[in-house]
């Protein structure tokens, strides 16, 4: 794009009898039809956001949204006026990153499955019996401890969140279809990562911040930087 631009001004100034003057109106001309893209402010705040849909910019938020600029036709003149890719590379490209996006995305709901199913739901099992015996010991002793209590709630109703988090996400798994456009198939798996991966993953940051440490089976980040 840069390159395109470049030309297309360098085209102009070429021909200019009076250079100087037919720089300063390119860039009086440039600056007055592209002002409306510049902002001072932070450029990852809501605030851009909600100026630039004001300033009519276009919003594309997410890796599915944005690469079928690839195969727009204003895109595919510039590419091939620039002997960048060929119309036909523009539409591979577009197919590829979608395919990419498709896998990876897959790759990380089964993986996510697994762990959860095989790693984390198992320890959680495990620490909630020491809580449960700890709770009915006390009450045994005639002197129930609310905290142990409390926290035995917490663990059986994150458990049984996360067990509605799982099959939602294996249900939306399977009804994925794989007999239709890469662009559809690429939305079903966006709508899976911002919601039931989304939803997953929250409730297994809950869980960790309640489980004790000696049996979450997954370091933590501080784990990670200074222990391991």
């Amino acid at each position: 794009m840069v390159a395109d631009t470049l030309r297309m001004f360098a085209d102009k100034l070429e021909v200019a009898t009076d250079k100087q003057r037919a720089m300063e109106e390119l860039i009086g001309n440039t600056y007055k039809e592209h002002q409306r893209i510049i902002f001072n402010g932070n450029n990852y705040s809501t605030q851009w956001e909600q100026e630039a849909k004001t300033r009519g910019l276009e919003d594309l938020p997410n890796m599915v949204s944005a690469v079928p600029a690839f195969i727009r036709q204003k895109n595919i003149d510039m590419f091939t006026r620039t002997k960048v890719f060929t119309a036909n590379e523009c539409h591979s490209r577009f197919e590829v990153m979608l395919e990419h996006y498709i896998n990876t995305i897959n790759i990380d709901a089964n993986t996510m499955l697994e762990m959860v199913k095989r790693s984390i739901i198992p320890a959680v099992y495990e620490y909630l019996g020491i809580v449960a015996k700890a709770t009915q010991r006390t009450r045994d002793c005639g002197v129930a401890c609310k905290s142990s209590q409390k926290l035995l709630e917490q663990l059986v109703a994150s458990l049984d969140h996360a067990d509605d988090c799982i099959c939602s996400l294996e249900q939306s798994l399977s009804m994925i279809s794989h007999d239709q456009t890469i662009e559809k198939k690429a939305g079903q798996y966006l709508d899976l990562a911002q919601i039931e991966l989304s939803q997953l993953r929250v409730v297994i940051d809950a869980l960790e911040s309640i489980v004790a440490v000696k049996y979450w089976p997954i370091p933590s980040y501080s784990r990670l930087l200074y222990d391991l």
